[in-house]
């Protein structure tokens, strides 16, 4: 089977894939020998690496681009995802991201032309939720004093006009935009990248509202999860199950494990 490192917005995903596939083709070859070819002296490190419990340094990326035999191209953008899923900063992280979907041949291209763009202001989603309730045509002051923080009409006229590109409002015969869904959503397979200056930007929007705004205006609400767990890796993965199920599945969670626990998370 070909793995294509363009189909693949994790660098160790595509090694572990690379390298099951080479086992596969070599029944003799082991973890170790490939640690030897690369010239890894320890077999833990890349079974470290590969479980994103270690980082590569820039020499050993070079390597393996070599050891995997990429072209030009697939080693570029081999390098850029390693520096993508290895930076630590948002700001980094973002910079990458979008080398990683200038690539057309990249998994990730359609996710920087839709997804990625619809999430990457905070107000593109809340713009979208007004259609549902208020006629909205051309009344770009008014929607726009309508968010807190207000952002620009220029800018709710430029979100109106991405939503329609994307096909997530509809213009009536009247010329009124409307919802064409109900919800929005992306699937695993996209990089959590596409949502991380949605929730960045929302949770800064939140933490501003709190300062500002008089108590009566204030609307907060919460989950909190009690789980009883030995292992804190455990609870993690507890948690994380919950948070990507749906609402109901959440609720019920946390109300059928209240009785006691050494964990408390607040949602």
């Amino acid at each position: 089977m070909f793995v294509s490192v363009f189909n693949y917005s994790d660098y160790r995903k595509f090694l572990a894939d690379f390298f099951d596939n080479q086992r596969q083709n070599v029944n003799s070859l082991s973890l170790r020998s490939i640690c030897d070819d690369i010239g890894i002296k320890s077999s833990r490190h890349l079974t470290l690496v590969l479980k994103g419990q270690s980082n590569i340094s820039q020499k050993l990326t070079n390597v393996i681009t070599e050891y995997c035999k990429l072209n030009e191209g697939e080693s570029v953008y081999f390098k850029t995802m390693v520096f993508y899923n290895q930076a630590k900063g948002l700001s980094t992280k973002r910079i990458f991201f979008e080398k990683l979907s200038s690539f057309p041949e990249s998994c990730v291209y359609g996710v920087s032309k839709h997804n990625y763009k619809f999430y990457d202001r905070w107000y593109h989603s809340v713009v979208r939720a007004i259609t549902e309730f208020m006629d909205v045509k051309n009344n770009y002051d008014q929607i726009a004093q309508m968010l807190s923080p207000p952002v620009t009409a220029n800018e709710i006229k430029n979100s109106l006009e991405l939503l329609l590109q994307l096909e997530l409002i509809f213009l009536d015969d009247r010329g009124f935009y409307h919802p064409t869904v109900k919800s929005t959503g992306i699937n695993e397979s996209v990089p959590y990248m596409s949502l991380n200056n949605f929730v960045a930007g929302m949770v800064t929007k939140t933490q501003g509202s709190v300062d500002a705004l008089p108590g009566e205006k204030q609307l907060l609400s919460w989950i909190t999860r009690f789980t009883e767990m030995t292992q804190q890796a455990n609870a993690d993965q507890v948690l994380f199950k919950n948070l990507t199920s749906d609402t109901s599945d959440s609720y019920n969670a946390v109300t059928s494990d209240q009785e006691q626990g050494e964990y408390i998370w607040f949602c």
